[in-house]
């Protein structure tokens, strides 16, 4: 019986691990390729610059992070822990804003 309710113990406790409260925007980005990229959080620029390929960088801001990037599908973004995938197509300059509940395009 101990073996069946430890079990039963794990099987609860791994939705809970898995589960985050994100109370502020948490952006992940994994670079496949070169790309001139600028962040903003809340209006103010923390990054802007060429990021080579195969790095990663992750951005946290307390309302709203705006990305731009200058080869959008050179960018594989995770958003408060869901993957969205290409920030756009190869070559393609796209601007979106996150907030903790949204990804906009920014025009």
């Amino acid at each position: 019986q101990k073996t069946v309710t430890e079990t039963k113990q794990q099987v609860r406790e791994q939705p809970v691990q898995q589960e985050k409260k994100f109370d502020d925007v948490e952006i992940s980005a994994k670079f496949t390729d070169a790309c001139w990229t600028k962040v903003e959080a809340d209006g103010k620029t923390i990054f802007e610059g060429t990021i080579e390929k195969g790095k990663s960088y992750s951005w946290q801001s307390p309302n709203k992070i705006i990305i731009t990037a200058g080869n959008a599908g050179a960018i594989d973004i995770t958003h408060n822990g869901k993957s969205i995938g290409k920030l756009g197509k190869t070559g393609e300059v796209i601007s979106k804003s996150f907030t903790r509940d949204k990804v906009e395009d920014v025009k």
